[in-house]
């Protein structure tokens, strides 16, 4: 740059123009949970000496950030740098945060008795109407979707159910869950006979394998006898 004063004196002034950083940001998506370092692409001619992050909560200040991610949904996440010249440059992507919503698994009842037994298992996610959910039954059996009713095993015992979810974007968790079958008894009551206004003493023999104790409730013509 030149300057002519108006005496007629000049002067030359060199002045430099440096291009800023450039900095490229991709969008990308995670699994609720994730260890997630977030890339940069930086064309720079000059070292940076200044890193700005943002992501939801999360910030960080250095040139590759850890973060946990805790946040759901779209979120913004933001790379601004300083170089050593104090040229700025940045950048705004977005990442997918997706999540489970709060995966739980519910039964009817998981401890019944064989006689009659019907487990429903149902899946509960909050608000996730695109999860997807396989059930790893006993038996080796599966099952898919969000709820099974009237399930039924044919042998009394002690099994696992696991509920295996996912979403469209390859997020996944399972839940184990115990279910029990207990041993119905069964009764054998004697026929007998005995006289008008004769005390009688019922005969009748229980059925089991196993020997809990039991508690037996009488019924003589529609009377309750306990």
């Amino acid at each position: 740059v030149s300057y002519i004063s108006p005496c007629g004196d000049s002067i030359q002034i060199p002045l430099s123009i440096k291009g800023g950083p450039e900095v490229v940001l991709r969008d990308t998506v995670l699994c609720e949970g994730t260890l997630w370092k977030p890339q940069s692409a930086i064309k720079t001619s000059s070292s940076i000496i200044r890193y700005t992050w943002q992501c939801g909560s999360n910030v960080g200040s250095t040139a590759q950030p850890i973060w946990t991610m805790v946040d759901t949904g779209l979120l913004n996440y933001t790379l601004n740098v300083t170089d050593l010249d104090g040229c700025e440059g940045g950048d705004t992507a977005t990442v997918y945060v997706s999540s489970l919503g709060g995966l739980s698994l519910s039964i009817n009842d998981s401890i019944q008795c064989f006689r009659g037994h019907n487990f429903d298992l149902r899946a509960n996610s909050v608000a996730q109407s695109r999860n997807k959910y396989q059930w790893n039954l006993p038996n080796g059996q599966r099952f898919y979707g969000s709820e099974i009713l009237g399930y039924r095993l044919n042998s009394m015992g002690l099994y696992t159910v696991r509920l295996v979810a996912s979403t469209p974007w390859g997020c996944k968790d399972s839940i184990d869950r115990e279910i029990q079958l207990l041993e119905s008894p069964k009764v054998v009551v004697f026929d007998t006979q005995v006289c008008e206004s004769q005390w009688f003493r019922a005969l009748h023999k229980d059925v089991i394998l196993v020997s809990p104790i039991l508690k037996h409730s009488w019924t003589f013509n529609g009377t309750d006898s306990s």
